[in-house]
């Protein structure tokens, strides 16, 4: 039998809220170094079709790791707040949105 207390569901929402802040800031990581990566292939690559799906390539794998980081800082408010929250309401919070 499964125990769940009410001390075992706060360890594990505070394990979640330490996963999920990590998780944060390793997207938020890998999207900046990819970021500077793909401006770097923009400006000092010749100009070829090769580069372009290069630089194609790089925006479009820069955009999810932003998203990915997007989403664990919201699944990190909503921890937080104990509650669901859509991502229009944790956009408009007046809360940080730094995971905690």
């Amino acid at each position: 039998m499964m125990d769940t207390t009410i001390s075992v569901v706060e360890r594990r929402l505070s394990a979640r809220r330490r996963q999920t802040r990590l998780a944060v800031y390793a997207y938020l990581g890998a999207a900046i170094v990819l970021w500077v990566s793909w401006l770097y292939e923009a400006i000092a690559s010749p100009g070829s079709y090769a580069r372009l799906l290069t630089v194609a390539g790089l925006i479009a794998i820069t955009t999810c790791f932003g998203l990915g980081a997007f989403y664990n800082a919201l699944v990190n408010w909503q921890i937080r707040t104990g509650r669901l929250g859509s991502a229009g309401e944790f956009l408009s919070t007046t809360d940080s949105w730094r995971p905690s």
